[in-house]
């Protein structure tokens, strides 16, 4: 290696990572170095995206004292805390210290760098390479962490249990469990229908079930409140669906979360207390745990892809599933424009910024939106030298969800994995509210109730119920205290969603989940509104829409989002 001139000149480690940021570029990837420079600050040395996943190497030299464990510890901590999804510890030989600036960078592209690779799904072992077979290397754990095989795998054990417990509901059960996730009998239903209805409302109760341990056990593992139990709690426990009930009421009347566990708690109860029922749940909560044990598959939207599986009426209600590759696709796309003077790297200044989704499902869009976000928080952060760390990250996720994201759905059940879902991308900060709302679909009264389509020509409607005791207004009715709320439609910067693809043709399917004569009631409804819609001619091209998004100095920012295929009629 060259020598530097002047022997008392040693280059520090900040100019490597630099150079080795040069060296990523000119292998296509998109890297910023990052110096240190204000005490009590801190940063990734090198951070890059690595197919669209957030990567960090974090450097030292190997004549620093404890050089393995320093670097190790902080590449641990980058995962842990959120801001990147990989992270790759190096240590760098003590030669390149002296070596000519004019020679650094050939120095280092042939230098045998030290390296540990960690990932949610675990880490490798030590390892020597050149920086571009270290790239080799990242690619390969990349790939193991993206591919669907893990999914795969992991949904088709849990589908299994799922089905165990499901086959344990007597029929009267199924009934209830069905009004319980707004799947109702009708009074047309035939028995084939009837028979279908019942395996979907306990195939979807029992998915239910599942999410909620899976979200107890990431809070136990990642939360911030000692008082959640992991699962290995209740082993031993002689009835362990009572204890997990007393629990999970536990959760959402004194911590938070009552979107997720105020309905899995609900599905408890209906739960008979016999042995093959005690086993069945045993099995269910075996099945959360080892799935815990795979980040990547809970990444995925692992619960999402299921859910859609079971709907046995989608063709209905249209709850057809985006890929979330196609969702992390369509978000990475539409948050590399230009969003003009907005500031990704202020929480502050995020709190005005509006993300929604009317028709959101399981969460796959909203999930999206979040990490498209996240990756420009993070890179804003990075580029603008300000502070990166677990406080900052936590700071982000609290806007997102209270601020940020706002969905609504028809479907208890999809609402409550949605916020499991965007929960799940930080299981250790809690929240004061999440803005999730369930629409109501069919004859209140004498009042038609098109769920989300009740905001056209409106901003604000009555929901049947809020996802959030906040908002929660409680009326006492005669026989029982009934929920009331107004779900609202902010000034939006974004709206992202895959309508129900149902379409006013070849048999008229829309609004099919429900009887005849509610759903000739909300069609005929729904004719007259759009007859009286104020229209706006949507970019010129004739295709007429009510629309609330802010309007920027620079033009229209982003009225709309949809996956390929176009928006049904829903």
């Amino acid at each position: 290696m060259p020598r530097a001139k002047n022997p008392a000149v040693r280059h520090r480690e900040e100019v490597v990572n630099t150079y080795l940021a040069i060296l990523m570029a000119r292998h296509g990837i998109d890297a910023e170095a990052e110096t240190i420079q204000r005490s009590g600050e801190s940063r990734p040395d090198v951070l890059f995206t690595l197919g669209g996943l957030r990567t960090v190497i974090e450097g030292k030299y190997a004549d620093v004292a404890n050089a393995d464990t320093i670097v190790s510890d902080d590449a641990t901590r980058r995962i842990t805390t959120g801001i990147c999804h990989i992270a790759v510890a190096v240590v760098y030989p003590g030669a390149l210290r002296a070596v000519a600036m004019s020679g650094l960078e050939a120095a280092l592209a042939a230098a045998p760098l030290r390296y540990r690779i960690f990932s949610e799904a675990g880490q490798t072992d030590w390892a020597e390479a050149t920086p571009s077979e270290l790239l080799a290397a990242l690619r390969r754990v990349h790939g193991a962490l993206v591919q669907d095989d893990v999914v795969a795998v992991a949904a088709a054990k849990l589908v299994g249990k799922i089905e165990s417990v499901a086959m344990l509901w007597p029929p009267a059960v199924c009934d209830r469990l069905s009004r319980l996730l707004e799947m109702p009998a009708h009074k047309s239903e035939t028995p084939e229908e009837r028979d279908a209805r019942r395996i979907t409302a306990t195939k979807v109760a029992s998915l239910v079930l599942a999410n909620a341990l899976i979200f107890q056990e990431q809070l136990a593992a990642y939360g911030d409140d000692a008082r959640v139990p992991s699962l290995r709690t209740y082993d031993k426990a002689s009835d362990p669906i009572a204890a997990i009930k007393s629990q999970w009421n536990w959760i959402h009347t004194k911590i938070d979360f009552v979107p997720i566990f105020q309905l899995a708690e609900s599905i408890l109860t209906e739960l008979a207390v016999t042995q093959p029922v005690i086993v069945a749940f045993r099995g269910l909560m075996q099945e959360a745990k080892d799935i815990c044990a795979n980040q990547s598959a809970l990444r995925h939207d692992l619960m999402g892809r299921i859910y859609h599986w079971m709907l046995y009426h989608a063709k209905y209600l249209g709850t057809y599933y985006t890929s979330t590759a196609a969702a992390t696709l369509l978000l990475k796309l539409v948050f590399a424009q230009d969003w003009g003077k907005v500031d990704f790297g202020s929480a502050r200044q995020l709190t005005d910024f509006a993300v929604s989704d009317l028709t959101c499902g399981t969460g796959t869009l909203l999930m999206a939106a979040a990490q498209a976000i996240t990756d420009k928080y993070v890179l804003a952060r990075v580029q603008s030298r300000r502070r990166l760390e677990e406080a900052d990250l936590k700071t982000l996720h609290k806007t997102l969800m209270e601020n940020i994201l706002y969905g609504y759905d028809v479907l208890p059940s999809a609402v409550h994995l949605t916020a499991a879902t965007l929960g799940m991308l930080a299981p250790n900060v809690t929240f004061r509210r999440m803005n999730l709302f369930i629409m109501p679909l069919g004859i209140d009264g004498r009042t038609p109730r098109l769920g989300s389509l009740d905001f056209i020509g409106h901003s604000r409607v009555g929901t049947q119920l809020s996802l959030d005791n906040s908002q929660m207004e409680i009326r006492q009715t005669s026989t029982a205290a009934q929920h009331y709320t107004k779900a609202e439609v902010p000034a939006l910067d974004l709206c992202v969603m895959n309508p129900p693809f149902v379409r006013s043709v070849g048999g008229n399917l829309l609004f099919g989940s429900l009887p005849e004569d509610e759903r000739t009631k909300l069609q005929t409804e729904l004719k007259k509104r759009a007859r009286n819609l104020a229209r706006l001619d949507y970019g010129g091209t004739g295709q007429r829409i009510h629309c609330n998004c802010r309007q920027t100095s620079a033009g229209r920012r982003a009225h709309g989002v949809y996956p390929a295929g176009g928006a049904g009629d829903g």
